[in-house]
């Protein structure tokens, strides 16, 4: 059943003239009659009683005005719902994400995203816990960061020494098993020398080879970069002597000569430092650093959810090229 001829069924039965209700829909008088006759035989029964200048409800058309008043304002507020959600879907795409992926080309990738989509407004939150954004309703992504230990002896290690499921590593992982969404690898630590120091010529470097050099370290002991700092070195079996207590993990480099000490930091903040006479060493075995993408499944914004989805899934190369 057409439900336009439900609607020009409900004009005719409140005008009761064929003329009147014609204009008022801005159809013929022809079009309207044969609506009209189209919708009675597929009923089974006439709905008017038709005299020679006006046309009137029958008991089975009185019977049926009640429901197709219920029909077409159902269908007219559904519609309108309907088209609340896609100005929804296309208007707004609310992205939450920590400070540290400035380093990571994020915002690039952001503004690229919107250049190519201007139809959708992006908000961005930057915020040291993008996951409790999103469990509070409050984003639709969630960029998270955490430090994730390889496989082979890190791994038996840290199983030995820590719980499973405690490390920020774990917590990333059980969410993105409970969400649709992925991980990517960004970066890794390394360690960063003086130039000219005994170990500067190694290709990669052991926590346990630099058991007896001072650090320069983050202040905030609650940062992903100190739990990973002091669980390696608990690992380990030492204490590590700090030379400097840094707040900015970008300063963490720079110290480096000028306390002639040593730098446990990601590749990336070492390599994009404008400091000279550093060396930059990969930390073995490696300790991969890891972008969680944790996507909302609010069923509004789900058209531009997707569009950024498949943007990303294409563009996200650029995070660590």
């Amino acid at each position: 059943m057409d439900i336009s001829y439900l609607r020009e069924f409900r004009v005719l039965a409140e005008i009761c003239n064929y003329q009147e209700a014609a204009e008022q829909l801005y159809i013929s008088l022809s079009t309207l009659s044969k609506h009209i006759s189209r919708l009675e035989s597929e009923l089974g029964t006439p709905l008017f009683d038709r005299t020679t200048r006006k046309v009137s409800l029958n008991k089975y058309g009185a019977v049926f005005y009640d429901y197709a008043v219920l029909v077409t304002e159902s269908y007219q507020t559904c519609a309108l719902k309907l088209e609340e959600l896609q100005q929804n879907d296309a208007a707004s795409l609310r992205i939450a994400f920590p400070p540290c992926l400035t380093e990571y080309s994020f915002p690039s990738l952001l503004t690229d995203f919107i250049n190519t989509n201007p139809d959708i407004k992006v908000i961005l939150t930057e915020t040291e816990n993008p996951k409790k954004l999103l469990e509070e309703n409050l984003c639709d992504f969630a960029f998270c960061t955490g430090y994730a230990e390889s496989t082979g002896e890190m791994s038996r290690l840290c199983a030995m020494h820590i719980q499973p499921g405690k490390t920020k590593a774990a917590e990333y992982d059980n969410t993105i098993e409970n969400r649709n969404t992925f991980s990517l690898q960004i970066d890794s630590l390394a360690a960063v020398l003086p130039a000219d120091h005994p170990l500067a010529g190694e290709e990669f470097l052991t926590i346990k080879q630099l058991k007896k050099e001072r650090f320069i370290t983050k202040s905030d002991p609650s940062s992903e970069l100190s739990i990973i700092f002091h669980k390696l070195y608990g690992i380990a079996g030492f204490e590590p002597q700090s030379a400097c207590a840094v707040h900015y993990t970008s300063a963490m480099p720079k110290m480096v000569n000028a306390y002639n000490s040593i730098a446990i930091t990601n590749r990336r903040h070492a390599l994009i430092c404008d400091t000279p006479n550093l060396s930059v060493i990969d930390i073995h075995p490696t300790i991969p650093y890891y972008l969680s993408v944790l996507c909302s499944d609010d069923l509004e914004r789900a058209a531009a959810r997707l569009r950024f989805m498949e943007y990303f899934s294409t563009a996200q190369h650029k995070l660590t090229a």
